[in-house]
């Protein structure tokens, strides 16, 4: 694995960085509820967050989400239902980082058939800003990007230090070439499923120029994999 000393994002960049994605979010009205980060020691999270893992393992997707959502335990709840969570902590120095967690957690049933009012309707969704978040053919899976630099946690190609998971199956980690910044992340979720808002909107969450370096392995390059470039 390579060393990780040089990298140049930083905790206090990372909090930073989520301080203003979170205000650019709001401003543009793509979220209904949201926290502000918060740091803590070496960890960063949103306020009153709260450690569930334990409680939500095994169980269907539905329930997780509405225990997240009731607990209001997110970054950001998108107009369409979906909670974003983004999770990092660093050692001591605040310069080397240990693990991060950037979820995306879709509405498994779109609120707008839920218990939505058309005012609602009208209010969030419009007739064509969101149209690509409530197309009736639209599957909702969550997707997580994990990292964490335990070599213990570590399995070359089954269980990369840095990865992403689709739909919550338990051995579906594809490998990614290295940890993902806040801004990567969000770019990433709005410009898949927000489309229509990103493009009319304009790229109002810029990726910065700090990266983390390199940790995926020669074999890991090999198989299809997500490469930050």
């Amino acid at each position: 694995m390579k060393n990780l000393e040089n990298y140049s994002m930083t905790i206090n960049e990372t909090y930073q960085e989520i301080t203003s994605i979170t205000q650019k979010i709001i401003e543009n009205g793509l979220s209904i509820d949201e926290k502000w980060p918060n740091r803590s020691g070496t960890k960063i999270s949103w306020q009153d967050q709260r450690d569930l893992s334990i409680a939500l393992r095994n169980i269907p997707y539905s329930e997780k989400y509405n225990v997240l959502k009731n607990d209001r335990n997110f970054n950001f709840k998108m107009v369409d239902g979906a909670l974003i969570q983004m999770m990092y902590e660093y050692n001591a120095t605040g310069r080397n980082l240990i693990s991060h967690r950037l979820a995306f957690f879709p509405s498994p049933t779109l609120e707008r058939y839920d218990n939505a009012p058309e005012a609602y309707e009208e209010q969030y969704f419009g007739d064509s800003e969101f149209h690509d978040m409530i197309e009736k053919n639209v599957v909702a899976f969550p997707i997580r990007f994990d990292y964490n630099v335990d070599e213990n946690m570590f399995t070359e190609i089954e269980h990369p230090y840095s990865h992403v998971t689709f739909g919550e199956y338990e051995y579906c980690r594809v490998p990614v070439n290295s940890p993902i910044t806040p801004s990567i992340f969000i770019n990433f979720i709005l410009r898949n499923f927000y489309n229509y808002a990103f493009r009319t909107k304009g790229v109002f969450c810029e990726i910065s120029e700090s990266k983390f370096p390199n940790t995926i392995t020669e074999n890991e390059s090999k198989v299809l994999h997500f490469n930050i470039v």
